[in-house]
């Protein structure tokens, strides 16, 4: 007999050493023993997190007074849930509204905008140097809501997977001139605003919904998330009702209990944990200054490419050597059991926490040092980016019509019937009822050689497609 999944998992917490969500790093919460004992249902005592009244009501009460906002949720099914009923909320099905969709969004936004029939009016944030996406200019947020009409939101990512941060309070002015609520995916910046080392969380520089991933930053369980509402643009009943149609109706009393104290252990301790971790990260970020080969992108990017702060917890390494990130990644692994949370074409991205000690720093600062010693270098390839989406069917309708398969490498020019979604980050770099491109083409082969997985798409070794008949 065995248990497969058990088994790996076990293995796994015996060795590898985690630069990787969840937040807590597999340490033991410091503020909570026996996890059993809190797994209750819906009994009067414990409250319902559909209709809260008593004790979730007032721990959702304490949250939003740490964030200064005006109400709180908890999350149990992660940022995703919080995402679709911030959409729908916004624009419900039969609303025929527009919405401002940053095309760096998480999968989450698409499936919901598969849910409803607004009409996404993409926004392309600024590419840095790198590769990677920067911010979303406020300037281009001011040209959109002048062209277009009927405008029933906007929704961006802010931080992005690398940690760059958009002017959220210039952003936020503009579309509330028109009326326009701001929806923020936050789900990397849960610990922004809980300490004076950290940046502000958007939900305190005007945007009106604001979700956030307590657990991948954060010392609790996977799940666990928050949102945040603020201002009198958001239909405040329709939101609620959305977040009862994705959430379950078994919701985990253990997860809301962890966020619960994680967020009492926060405002006790706080000040003192993120203090210890500022210290800790910028003594390694200066240890590692003088690596010729593995260059970690610096914090003064802020004040380029719509970049207003920047996020020091994420750490992205650029690998200017001929090693993808796939095989230093598989490398450290093999060598060290460290395993980072993303390695792209050309670079190594490590999330960090207040779990996270100096031990922790300085093993990784060993590592790096030594391998930067052994790589040769070579200028890197910057990965293919997709800039501005071409789509031809919306999202809504993609999934009642007919298809057929097609050779991928002569694909451009039809109408995909399929996501292909790099994972990690879950960014979509091909929509169903996107018109396939080149570069689309090119950048799926370049993920896929290079060992990033490619999900969403029926085969995995882009032999074929599945495109829409018209």
């Amino acid at each position: 007999m065995s248990a497969p999944l058990y088994d790996r998992l076990v293995s796994l917490s015996e060795k590898e050493h985690p630069f990787h969500m969840p937040g807590h790093k597999r340490k033991p919460l410091p503020y909570l023993e026996n996890m059993l004992s809190l797994d209750f249902t819906e009994i009067p005592e414990t409250d319902d997190l559909h209709s809260p009244s008593s004790c979730i009501l007032d721990a959702q009460k304490l949250m939003s007074a740490i964030y200064g906002c005006d109400e709180s949720f908890f999350l149990v099914n992660g940022t995703s849930g919080g995402i679709l009923a911030a959409i729908l909320s916004s624009c419900p099905p039969y609303s025929h509204k527009n919405v401002i969709v940053a095309n760096n969004c998480h999968i989450s936004v698409y499936n919901a905008l598969s849910l409803t029939d607004a009409t996404p009016l993409y926004i392309s944030p600024e590419i840095t140097p790198y590769g990677f996406s920067g911010g979303i200019s406020p300037q281009r947020i001011d040209e959109i809501t002048k062209k277009y009409t009927d405008i029933a939101a906007c929704i961006i990512t802010s931080p992005t997977y690398e940690g760059f941060i958009s002017d959220i309070k210039a952003i936020a002015d503009k579309l509330h001139k028109k009326n326009i609520p701001l929806i923020v995916d936050e789900a990397h910046g849960a610990a922004f605003s809980l300490s004076s080392y950290m940046p502000t969380s958007a939900i305190s520089l005007g945007a009106d919904i604001v979700i956030q991933s307590w657990h991948k930053t954060l010392p609790v369980l996977t799940q666990t998330s928050v949102a945040h509402i603020n201002g009198s643009l958001v239909n405040r009943d329709l939101f609620k009702h959305y977040l009862d149609v994705f959430q379950s109706t078994s919701p985990s009393f253990v997860l809301m209990a962890v966020l619960d104290k994680c967020r009492e252990y926060i405002q006790e301790n706080g000040e003192k944990l993120f203090s210890s971790f500022h210290k800790n990260i910028t003594e390694f970020r200066s240890g590692i200054s003088s690596l010729e080969k593995i260059k970690l992108i610096p914090q003064d990017i802020a004040g380029s490419y719509s970049i207003y702060d920047t996020d020091i917890s994420r750490l992205v390494f650029i690998l200017n050597s001929d090693m993808t990130g796939k095989e230093a990644d598989d490398l450290f692994y093999k060598r060290y059991n460290t395993r980072f949370e993303m390695c792209g074409t050309n670079h190594l991205t490590a999330v960090t926490s207040i779990s996270d000690t100096s031990e922790d720093f300085e093993k990784l600062a060993f590592e790096l040092k030594e391998l930067d010693r052994e790589i040769k270098y070579k200028d890197n390839i910057l990965p293919v980016k997709i800039t501005e989406r071409k789509t031809k069917i919306p999202l809504n309708k993609v999934f009642s019509l007919e298809t057929f398969e097609h050779n991928f490498d002569n694909s451009a020019g039809k109408i995909s019937a399929e996501y292909i979604v790099p994972y990690p980050p879950g960014i979509p770099i091909l929509l169903p009822g996107e018109i396939i491109t080149e570069d689309i083409i090119k950048a799926a082969k370049n993920y896929k050689k290079t060992g990033i997985d490619l999900t969403r798409i029926k085969d995995t070794e882009l032999k074929k497609i599945k495109c829409i008949k018209i």
